[in-house]
């Protein structure tokens, strides 16, 4: 069985993070769940790998959409690895590095805007996040787009992994605790409440360098455009709304959401650079390669 990249980004992420764990962790038991989880992920790959083919109707889908689950439980689990190797956050540095650069703080200056409508209206790109997953797939299976799916899959897998592993070598709390104390509450009225009923059921306290929400929504909305115009431009405006939401909710720093842009950028640019159509001649081909780089 050959590993594919996404294959490759769940496996390396999966033996990277309990080799960490394992060298710099100290008492294993907190990170006891974390190496079964690994080892659960890297038995998913081989046995996908071994029984999935790269080819069919919807095969493919399956082939290269395997690992969506494992990102929800490989972020969760990130929340033991954020002080294996520092014991402070650095929130209050990078306020004061963005207070130096701008010359005002942002969070505090959008907070000046008391509007719980408004603070709705940006909170649903943010709450949409979570349907472009299926969204994604539903897409690229009616557009019958087995090849753009793996690239979107390859680039989804870079920006949570790349994103996930920054946590620990970045801790950051995020606005909405650093600034708890200095910063008047949020209201809203549908959407705000329904986003943080998700934060407070399925989010950790430390993952907020860089917006992996800001990457990947960016990836998803590059390959659905890619796949279907009409998709593409309303995720474009979806997208953007996210971007926004991330700091309009207290969720990230300017500083994170500009990172994570720039980890949708560099993932694209590196996918695409290896899947230009000079090397992928035609549809027939595409589907015939089984492992591009």
């Amino acid at each position: 069985m050959k590993l594919n990249a996404i294959d490759r980004w769940v496996v390396g992420y999966s033996l990277f993070s309990s080799a960490v764990a394992l060298i710099f962790g100290g008492d294993q038991s907190a990170f006891l769940w974390s190496h079964v989880l690994h080892v659960a992920a890297i038995l998913v790959v081989w046995i996908v790998g071994r029984t999935v083919p790269s080819r069919g109707d919807w095969e493919p889908f399956v082939r290269y959409g395997y690992p969506i689950p494992l990102f929800v439980f490989f972020y969760l689990e990130t929340r033991h690895y954020i002080w294996l190797f520092f014991s402070d956050w650095f929130d209050p540095a990078l306020i004061a590095l963005e207070e130096s650069i701008l010359g005002f703080n942002v969070i505090a200056e959008i907070a000046r805007i008391d509007s719980p409508l408004l603070l709705d209206f940006w909170m649903f790109g943010y709450f949409f996040y979570y349907l472009m997953p299926p969204l994604a797939v539903g897409v690229m299976v009616w557009k019958n787009e087995p090849e753009l799916f793996r690239r979107l899959m390859t680039g989804i897998s870079a920006g949570f992994l790349v994103s996930y592993t920054m946590f620990y070598f970045f801790p950051l709390e995020g606005p909405r605790y650093a600034m708890v104390d200095v910063l008047p509450p949020l209201h809203g009225i549908v959407l705000y409440p329904l986003v943080m009923l998700v934060q407070h059921n399925g989010s950790i306290r430390g993952g907020c360098m860089p917006s992996s929400h800001t990457a990947v929504a960016w990836i998803f909305t590059y390959y659905l455009y890619k796949a279907h115009r009409p998709t593409g431009w309303a995720m474009i405006v979806i997208s953007f709304i996210l971007s926004v939401g991330c700091l309009w909710g207290r969720f990230h720093y300017l500083t994170d959401v500009l990172v994570g842009l720039g980890i949708f950028v560099v993932a694209v640019w590196i996918i695409e650079r290896y899947n230009r159509p000079d090397t992928m001649t035609n549809s027939v081909t595409r589907q015939a390669i089984q492992e591009p780089v």
